[in-house]
């Protein structure tokens, strides 16, 4: 169970801990300064969401912040109990190491990384806003627990490139590469994605409200457990499959549909409209008791 007093407690030790001051814990999280201070006096909770990323930020898990005591955080290593085996503290670092840029737990506004080759690296539980990444190459990128909005991923390359429990707003990603992207427990919202390539992309636990879609082909996309509500149009929908996915409120315009496996989804609400599929996803979405009148069937 969790109390606000104890909560409060909890986040404000953890926070300290991490030496992160309620400003900068409150620019990861997306949040005011105030939100955070009212949490640690015990005047309110965070949502669930925002808990769960806190838990990630701080380094604890969900049971810390319940009415259980807390264990006492093991010692910090010395350095020599982090020294490989066989490494003495005074051997030099090795000759042209590649720098690591580990972008994490910060604010990133208005900045321009726009045809960047080499950051293949960490974003995670940082905001970023209003950022320029066209033409960038950021494959096998990290974005966990983000804030990102508004920015720019035009002509990107984001193949590989792993989004967990961020929030995805009104960016643009036209013409993006994100083969073999995965997507766990995203909001997608107004984001645009015309021309974007998402051959093998994987979504689960993902809300997708009022993208644009458009002439993106999707090949081998899987979506799992995602809620859909917006317009996928003049699109070619092929070797792809949507497990427990809810599109009451989406519309398929001049879409074909080949060899797309659909299973224990929701389409009673969702609009075909001079669409066409082949014989096996014309029967997978009539067992899901889609409206297929507005889909011609392809022999």
């Amino acid at each position: 169970m969790l109390n606000e007093i104890t909560v409060g407690i909890k986040i404000a030790e953890a926070r300290r801990a991490k030496g992160l001051s309620q400003s900068a814990l409150a620019d990861v999280l997306s949040v005011t300064p105030q939100a955070v201070s009212k949490w640690e006096r015990g005047e309110s909770l965070p949502d669930i969401l925002t808990l769960n990323r806190m838990t990630a930020v701080l380094d604890v898990d969900l049971n810390y912040f319940s009415d259980a005591p807390v264990q006492d955080a093991a010692p910090p290593l010395s350095p020599a109990d982090t020294e490989a085996p066989g490494k003495s503290g005074d051997e030099a670092p090795p000759l042209n190491k590649k720098p690591v840029f580990d972008m994490s737990m910060a604010a990133w506004k208005n900045a321009d990384f726009s045809g960047l080759k080499t950051l293949s690296e960490k974003f995670n539980f940082s905001n970023v806003e209003h950022c320029l990444f066209r033409e960038a190459d950021f494959r096998g990128c990290q974005f966990k627990g983000n804030n990102i909005n508004r920015c720019d991923f035009t002509g990107a390359d984001l193949s590989g490139g792993r989004f967990s429990m961020a929030n995805v707003e009104k960016n643009l990603f036209v013409g993006a590469k994100l083969r073999g992207a995965e997507f766990k427990s995203c909001n997608m919202d107004y984001n645009d994605f015309t021309g974007a390539d998402l051959m093998s992309a994987d979504f689960k636990s993902c809300n997708f409200d009022n993208n644009v879609l458009a002439g993106a082909p999707l090949t081998g996309v899987s979506l799992k457990s995602c809620n859909l509500r917006f317009v996928i149009s003049d699109a070619a929908i092929t070797d792809c499959s949507f497990v427990g996915c809810d599109f009451s409120k989406t519309e398929f315009r001049n879409v074909t549909l080949t060899n797309t496996f659909f299973k224990n989804c929701k389409m009673k609400r969702a609009a075909f409209i001079a669409c066409r599929a082949d014989k096996i996803t014309f029967a997978f979405l009539q067992a899901c008791k889609a409206d297929v009148s507005g889909i011609d069937f392809m022999a």
